[in-house]
């Protein structure tokens, strides 16, 4: 039968519900639809239907800050679980909001992650600051709740939700339920929060003789089946190329993975790579515990072997505070019992300490459950996307900087990176999934100039961001700023760039070279000594985008905050004021780590 979705493009029915309904209708054969639309007919006729009534007419708005898009899929599900339980409800990216106009909110969810030194996404910025000022309004009439994505290792874990839990409770707005942290293994806890919400709105927006509610599953089944971070792709690796040179002091990978025909990804989205943990590593955990690889332990429902449980679901490569302090309370250590109550003192162990290590040094018996209860889950990497799927129309491409760093008289490899970089090579397979990235996108004007910033592998997506003006005819102007430490050694994709400045594709570009002279230069230097034509670009309407560490983002940041003030004859906060527009109006983009 011929699908008709066209005939819903702006109909009241929900996305979701419109998918299961049609698929009811296209097993039917044509008298049996005819008999439906009788039937439908006759119950509307005679009074017998009656929809769900909600008490209180409140609207319930969700909102999603997302920065790699992990926030937006739990905003997705809750938003589809309220639409299938006929809620009055809105989904919204922090972007999209009116937050001026919050005061007229009855019942606000928010969904945040948190990135860099505690700082709200880059989509958020703009509200989280108004939030944050004077200029709030009071929130007496508001319902509130807010579920923050974070990551316990770091020291401001979660800080975004919790400011923004904070500072709408000072504002007079109400809890519905007590924020929630949820930390890199998200999923379950995800989900008994949406759980937990359902039950709430059941509870004070529904009718009390509404028996439909109760008899409505909370959980959306049928859905069809997509790539993510619960089902990745399984696919192969096409090219695993080291991209620096032989004396460089870094081993950067030029990694191409073969994709089918039915996924599609957009310059600036991110690749999730799920990874392997070094066997190597793992036996010298086991023998630190003179543990067996074929030891037995439970994972959730899972019953496995130590050595697999460690190959495929521990993360045992990073150390953190939480480790530390379990680690001390089961082996009764005396000095890691000692510093226990010592933020500082933690950070700096777990800084300088990688997990094998102080294993070995703090020896102690441990059984193989007890192990691996250290550990926190395995969580994919992630990776800005380095190719434009219209110039690799079945590939999809990452640029992978190896870890590598020596502790003890020992050589110690990220986990992720070790995996790509030594582990897996071409026609191996892969676990990947796509991620939307909508804080990082090309202007959807192709006639806007842009700026590209970027240090060491933070040209990734910058790389695919060529790739795409150049396949669609782009008439706006390319200006790129690079750095890294050596010419010779580190200028990653040269042959290209240079390619895409003869072609003028490329039209400006401007190199930072930090150990090729006696005196450092660094690309904010670039960006001061092309100050001039730096703000003509900005007046002209040029975007701008920053890609590399959180370090180097904000000494660029400051360069820039430098030349709005001396070319736009404006003081400081006027010219905070000024990028804070820029970020505003997308001008501005951040992809930083």
């Amino acid at each position: 039968m011929k699908n008709n979705n066209n005939l819903f493009n702006n109909s009241l029915i929900d996305e979701y519900i419109l998918k299961k309904v049609n698929k009811i209708i296209n097993k039917l054969s044509i008298d049996q639809i005819i008999w439906l639309s009788g039937y439908l007919f006759n119950i509307i006729k005679n009074n017998k239907f009656k929809k769900t009534l909600i008490l209180i007419d409140k609207k319930i708005t969700i909102l999603s800050s997302s920065q790699t898009g992990n926030a937006q899929s739990i905003a997705k599900k809750l938003y589809d679980r309220m639409v299938f339980n006929n809620f009055n409800v809105i989904l919204l990216k922090t972007s999209e909001y009116k937050f001026k106009k919050i005061n007229n909110e009855k019942i606000l969810i928010i969904i945040t992650s948190t990135y860099g030194e505690g700082e709200p996404p880059e989509e958020t910025y703009a509200f989280y600051n108004f939030l944050m000022s004077k200029r709030a309004p009071k929130l007496d009439s508001l319902s509130f709740a807010v579920f923050g994505l974070g990551d316990s290792s770091y020291k401001f874990f979660n800080k975004s939700a919790k400011d923004f839990d904070h500072r709408l409770k000072e504002l007079g707005a109400k809890r519905l339920i007590n924020r929630c942290d949820a930390d890199i293994d998200y999923s379950v806890v995800a989900n008994n929060w949406i759980k937990k919400i359902l039950n709430v709105f059941k509870h004070l927006t529904f009718n009390k003789n509404n028996l439909i509610i109760k008899n409505k599953s909370m959980k959306i089944d049928n859905c069809e089946k997509t790539y993510d971070k619960e089902n990745p792709l399984i696919t192969s690796i096409l090219c695993n190329q080291k991209i620096t040179g032989r004396d460089s002091n870094k081993d950067i990978r030029h990694i191409e993975i073969n994709l089918p025909d039915n996924i599609f990804y957009e310059p600036g989205d991110i690749l999730g790579v799920w990874y392997e943990n070094d066997p190597l590593l793992i036996k010298k955990i086991i023998s630190c515990f003179k543990l067996s690889n074929d030891d037995p332990i439970k994972i959730g429902n899972k019953n496995i072997s130590l050595y697999e449980a460690l190959l495929k679901y521990c993360e045992i490569t990073i150390n953190t505070i939480n480790i530390v302090k379990k680690y001390s309370y089961l082996t009764n250590n005396k000095y890691l019992l000692s510093i226990n109550d010592d933020l500082l003192e933690l950070q700096k162990f777990v800084k300088n300490t990688p997990l094998i290590d102080m294993f070995i040094i703090y020896k102690s018996k441990l059984s193989a459950q007890q192990l691996v209860s250290l550990f926190r889950p395995l969580s994919p990497r992630f990776y800005s996307i380095s190719s434009s799927q219209r110039e690799y129309k079945n590939e999809v491409h990452i640029t992978v900087r190896i870890l590598k760093y020596k502790s003890n008289n020992c050589v110690h490899f990220g986990g992720a990176s070790g995996y790509l970089g030594y582990r897996i090579n071409e026609n191996d397979k892969i676990k990947i999934f796509l991620q939307k990235n909508n804080n990082f996108k090309l202007p959807k004007d192709s006639n806007i100039p842009i700026i590209m910033i970027a240090a060491g592998t933070g040209i990734s997506p910058f790389r695919s961001f060529i790739q795409e003006r150049e396949n669609i005819g782009a008439k706006g102007k390319n200006w790129l700023f690079f750095g890294d430490q050596k010419f010779t050694e580190d200028f990653l994709y040269q042959i290209e760039w240079v390619d895409y400045l003869k072609k003028d594709v490329l039209n400006n570009i401007n190199l930072a070279w930090s150990r090729d002279q006696k005196y450092k230069i660094y690309i904010q230097d670039k960006i001061i000594e092309n100050k001039n034509i730096f703000w003509k670009w900005i007046n002209n309407g040029a975007y701008i985008y920053i890609c590399g560490s959180i370090a180097m983002s904000k000494s660029v940041e400051t360069s820039i905050l430098k030349i709005i003030q001396e070319n736009g004859k404006i003081d400081k906060n006027n010219s905070v004021n000024f990028l804070n527009e820029l970020k505003i109006d997308h001008r501005y983009q951040k992809d930083v780590y």
